[in-house]
């Protein structure tokens, strides 16, 4: 129940970029997030650019996730409207750790 809000409230934040956005649970502790490009994104994107935003924009959730799933680990994916991966990567705790560390040093 919990999951399906936040996933609402990503459609609801994501709806121009995204025709879909739907979650699964992966084997240990981790939520799998499948994001739908309305439309084909070109090859060659840096996923590993959107990082800081999904730590930015996930920071609440992760925050209240990890009290119910210690260790979780949240893991993005990016498709074309064909349904083939455009790209993907993995947030953990020291992602969501370094953020906050880097945001003191400011």
């Amino acid at each position: 129940e919990v999951i399906q809000s936040e996933i609402d409230t990503v459609k609801d934040q994501l709806s121009s970029q995204y025709s879909d956005v739907s979650v699964e649970e992966e084997s240990d502790s981790t939520l799998r997030f499948n994001f739908t490009f309305a439309e084909e994104t070109l090859a060659g994107v840096d996923f590993d650019g959107f990082k800081p935003i999904m730590v930015d924009m996930f920071r609440d959730r992760y925050d209240s996730l990890s009290d119910l799933v210690p260790n979780i680990k949240i893991h993005f994916v990016f498709l074309q409207p064909d349904g083939t991966t455009a790209g993907e990567f993995t947030l953990t705790a020291d992602d969501f750790a370094a953020d906050v560390n880097s945001d003191e040093s400011i």
